[in-house]
């Protein structure tokens, strides 16, 4: 019984380890550099941060989805096309709830350059691309 309690204990931590691990700068640069890569600019588009209210965020954030997808529907060239990546680094700034993430970012005509994404700290804790708008 001993036995079981502890594997239920260490199994419990691996899941909440595994949950706030996910909720990093890191990993929101990942996921919404995927999303591009995937051409999903409005999953890409919810984890980027607008200021203002809900309403005016949401409007900002839909339009940009419909300029995205209206330059995807005219054809991207190669040299815009992002096909991979790679996080090189991740510098944190907990006091002031920013963060830039360093990639490697790849395109379609085999050209790399490195892009430092800006990231910040919503109010209920999530990590977001800074739209600086």
């Amino acid at each position: 019984m001993r036995k079981l309690m502890i594997a239920a204990l260490v199994c419990a931590l691996a899941c909440v380890m595994a949950a706030c691990s996910s909720n990093t700068p890191k990993a929101a640069a990942a996921k919404y550099t995927e999303a591009v890569i995937k051409g999903d600019y409005k999953s890409a588009l919810e984890l980027v941060y607008f200021k203002g209210t809900p309403d005016e965020a949401a409007k900002r954030r839909e339009q940009y989805v419909s300029l995205c997808e209206e330059k995807a529907k005219n054809g991207i060239k190669d040299k815009d096309k992002l096909t991979s990546y790679e996080i090189t680094d991740e510098q944190i700034d907990e006091e002031n709830g920013t963060a830039v993430v360093t990639a490697e970012l790849t395109y379609a005509d085999g050209h790399s350059k490195t892009d430092n994404m800006k990231l910040r700290k919503t109010e209920d804790g999530q990590w977001m691309i800074d739209s600086n708008k």
